[in-house]
């Protein structure tokens, strides 16, 4: 580009801080753990580094199995009772 061009036309990269960028990173990684925490899904979205043992995670398998079962029959539960709602509502039951 030449010396004498206007400095309107001069076209300039625009780069955001790096820090900035990085903080915003690490607070959505922070955001997703402790999502993952409320809904104790931990165990099922991490990834180890560090070998575990098999009794670890059959613990953590058990777990999981526990968790998800009932939330399973939480589910089961509130669609009965809106099938149920919606019966009386249509006029059947």
């Amino acid at each position: 580009m030449h010396e004498d061009t206007a400095p309107e036309k001069r076209p300039f990269l625009l780069q955001g801080k790096a820090e900035a960028s990085l903080g915003l990173l690490q607070t959505l990684e922070m955001k997703v753990e402790m999502i993952n925490r409320m809904a104790y899904w931990t165990p099922v979205r991490t990834y180890r580094s560090a070998v575990a043992s098999g009794v670890v995670i059959e613990t953590e398998f058990q777990i999981l199995n526990t968790l998800l079962a009932e939330k399973a029959a939480q589910l089961a539960l509130t669609e009965s009772q809106l099938l149920r709602i919606l019966s009386v509502g249509v006029g059947g039951l």
